[in-house]
């Protein structure tokens, strides 16, 4: 159960951000309060795709042996994480 709610916050959350990206890359020219706009929008969605995995991963890590604990900390690192 908890590696099925952990797996759908990752499917949701890459699917929100490559939204964004997609729409900041393509489409027509944007203004520049387009654009503006779109850039603000950027860390709000990122900051509610980390709060949603981190609310999916705690459960499912608390099951974890240590050495699966090593792993997934392994997997965090560099600068974006997973992201």
């Amino acid at each position: 159960m908890c590696n099925d709610r952990f797996a759908n916050a990752l499917r949701v959350a890459a699917k929100s951000m490559n939204g964004m990206f997609e729409q900041m890359q393509i489409g027509t020219p944007a203004t520049l309060s387009t654009r503006l706009e779109r850039q603000e929008k950027m860390p709000t969605a990122h900051l509610n795709s980390v709060k949603t995995l981190r609310e999916a991963a705690d459960p499912l890590y608390a099951l974890l042996s240590g050495d699966q604990k090593k792993g997934a900390d392994a997997l965090m690192v560099g600068p974006m994480g997973m992201m």
